[in-house]
């Protein structure tokens, strides 16, 4: 059964005559009788009691029309609905945010591009990289905002990726500690302290981990975590050692802390990507964001 031979019924129903039906669907008035003929054979009942200058509708005739002006509403209706979807009119867009997003410019990039398409809602996920790549992976999101290197997103031909923002990270020192009076620090300086590790599933941790191994050196660890208020509040106390990047340090270092950069030859990058799967950039609401996201250019970072 075919949506058009419900239109034909629906004219006729309508007209109670197939002749003028037929004119106002441009159609011969031998076609309608067929379509109609063919579509009651179909259903194995008789729809129309036809006279001779008119047609009538029979009990399964009525019921037929009544389902058939309900089926033809909602196809329309159907039709109205994916076009906004094709015009950024509605849509739901799943975004993973790491959890410094709210240190950053992220969270206000979010909101310039609600700001374009304010009928299209939102759901977020903040988590790390690692766990965020994977739910984009599963396809539980249409992209996510993570830490990463150009090695391990090539890696993965699938993934499409737009670098928004690379900054240094620095360490968060407590005023009374030795280490703050200097401009810069090396890793070797950190061999008999207490430092706050970063989370063991991030890249930082991944790096850090080479680099002492390398200079051979075992620094104290007092915890692992990436949460910027936790490295916060542990160096506030004095307890540790905090690395966050230069603006993140900046936004969480205590009135009693530094924020000291690394010598140049031990610089460590961190660099934010907008990542998002190959396959959704034929999709229109995740293909305007990543082109809103990648002609916003480099991000920079909230004064």
């Amino acid at each position: 059964m075919q949506l058009s031979s419900l239109r034909y019924f629906l004219e006729i129903s309508r007209t109670k005559n197939i002749t003028l039906a037929a004119k106002n669907l441009h159609l011969s008035q031998p076609s309608l009788s067929f379509a109609v003929k063919t579509l009651e054979d179909e259903l194995g009942i008789t729809l129309l009691t036809r006279h001779a200058h008119s047609v009538s509708l029979t009990d399964a005739g009525e019921k037929f029309a009544s389902y058939a002006e309900e089926i033809i509403a909602s196809v329309e209706s159907l039709a109205e609905i994916m076009q906004a979807h094709a015009k950024l009119l509605s849509g739901n867009l799943r975004l993973g945010m790491l959890w410094i997003g709210g240190y950053m410019n992220l969270l206000a990039l979010l909101n310039d591009f609600r700001a374009k398409y304010p009928a299209v809602s939102y759901e977020l996920a903040f988590d790390g990289s690692d766990v965020l790549i994977h739910k984009l992976l599963s396809r539980r999101l249409h992209g996510v905002f993570m830490i990463s290197s150009p090695t391990v997103l090539e890696q993965q031909s699938e993934l499409h990726s737009v670098k928004i923002s690379t900054e240094e990270y620095m360490l968060i020192v407590p005023k009374n500690n030795a280490l703050a009076k200097n401009k810069s620090l090396s890793m070797k300086d950190l061999s008999h302290e207490t430092i706050i590790m970063p989370s063991a599933k991030t890249l930082l941790h991944r790096q850090l981990s080479l680099m002492f191994d390398e200079l051979g050196i075992s620094p104290k660890v007092l915890c692992s975590t990436s949460q910027p208020d936790i490295v916060g509040q542990l160096t506030s106390e004095e307890l540790a050692l905090g690395f966050a990047s230069s603006t993140v340090a900046k936004k969480i270092c205590p009135e009693n802390c530094r924020v000291i950069p690394f010598c140049e030859s031990e610089k460590i990058q961190r660099v934010i990507y907008y990542v998002t799967l190959k396959e959704l950039l034929d999709y229109p609401l995740t293909k305007a964001f990543a082109e809103f996201i990648e002609h916003k250019g480099n991000l920079k970072a909230p004064k």
